[in-house]
């Protein structure tokens, strides 16, 4: 009799699922017959099997990505095996790109609450600070007025947050002029912080609006003099901004291309792997601005990368919607144009929530 090689799997059942195997791998479940625990050799092919595999599938779809349309089309006509999923793409760009981003804000000086700050720190007497913090107050009161006749609560929040800002920045600019230690000084129950109507409602609602407006005057007093904590408190609330605005796009591609024969679903694939895209030229503009930071390299490498990035943004969408979606120019450029500006005022709204709830959580450590 003709020897036959030996495998693992001959005359065995799966640990898994006890059915019979017929080779390495079990038809039912997948598993592999090698024990990784019984064998140091099976348990390093695993290890490094699997590493390679999952690297191998991200940079193939990382690298195809780059090519407007090209993921989006083999992945909705069913060649998926060799991409990340389109959800899963996005978390881990999403993780690596605010990870990132964390580093990023730790030297963010840019930032600037201006609420007549300017005009106060460049003020030469203690008489020029009074009448510009006196001025700004009136033209803020004015408008808190306004805001608070059309029941604008959010809007009279920002206000209030501004006027702290001010009443701060013209504390010490005095303590500056007089030749006195800088201090804050100044507390969301100082008469200058007028809490207003909000103040006398005792229901339920009314004591979250004003925790909200105690935590805004805190968290404006330590923003104005701490840019980097401002972005720091501002990229917790961004992830989850933007996790939203994806499910938007999708119902605005499915409202534009109601006579394409795509389900939500189909249109929800094309806005994960657009929103992946978007957060990879996020990370190179991030990954610019520490190299310039750590190697002291001219602000004209940010400004170009930063003008890259922007024109890509928009010729990446508008290829990969042309290439998805198969219509001519003229109707492409036309729906290319209504989504941009609807997700434009959408985005912004849901950045400017972003905004306010990194002031009205509560107060950083």
């Amino acid at each position: 009799m003709r020897d036959t090689p030996h495998h693992d799997s001959d005359n065995r059942t799966c640990d898994n699922c006890g059915t019979t195997l017929a080779g390495v791998y079990c038809h039912a479940c997948g598993q592999s017959s090698h024990n990784p625990l019984r064998n140091m050799t099976h348990a390093m092919e695993e290890v490094f099997e699997s590493f390679w595999h999952l690297d191998g599938r991200v940079f193939r779809t990382l690298r195809d990505l780059l090519v407007p349309g090209r993921v989006i089309r083999s992945y909705l006509e069913g060649h998926r095996a060799r991409y990340i999923a389109p959800l899963r793409l996005y978390l881990i760009l999403s993780i690596l790109t605010f990870f990132v981003a964390h580093f990023a804000a730790a030297g963010v000086q840019g930032i600037h609450i201006n609420a007549g700050n300017d005009d106060i720190s460049n003020a030469k007497t203690v008489a020029d600070v009074i009448r510009v913090r006196d001025a700004e107050f009136a033209e803020l009161d004015k408008n808190a007025a306004a805001a608070r006749r059309d029941g604008n609560a959010v809007a009279v929040s920002g206000i209030e947050i501004g006027r702290t800002a001010v009443a701060d920045s013209a504390a010490r600019r005095i303590a500056e002029l007089e030749g006195k230690p800088v201090s804050l000084g100044i507390t969301a129950t100082d008469p200058e912080v007028d809490l207003g109507a909000a103040s006398t409602d005792r229901s339920w609602w009314g004591g979250v609006k004003r925790t909200w407006q105690r935590n805004a005057a805190a968290n404006a007093r330590q923003f104005t003099h701490d840019k980097g904590r401002f972005a720091e408190a501002m990229l917790t609330h961004v992830p989850t901004t933007l996790f939203v605005l994806v499910p938007v796009f999708a119902l605005l591609l499915r409202l534009a291309y109601l006579l394409k024969p795509m389900g939500y679903l189909e249109h929800l694939v094309v806005a994960l792997y657009s929103h992946a895209m978007l957060l990879l030229f996020a990370l190179l503009v991030m990954l610019c601005m520490l190299a310039t930071r750590a190697w002291s390299l001219p602000s004209s490498i940010m400004t170009a990368v930063g003008w890259f990035c922007g024109l890509g943004t928009v010729a990446w969408l508008l290829l990969t919607q042309k290439r998805v979606y198969g219509q001519g120019w003229a109707a492409t450029v036309f729906v290319f144009l209504a989504i941009g500006s609807a997700y434009t005022v959408l985005a912004t709204l849901a950045l400017a929530a972003a905004v306010m709830m990194t002031f009205v959580a509560g107060s950083p450590a």
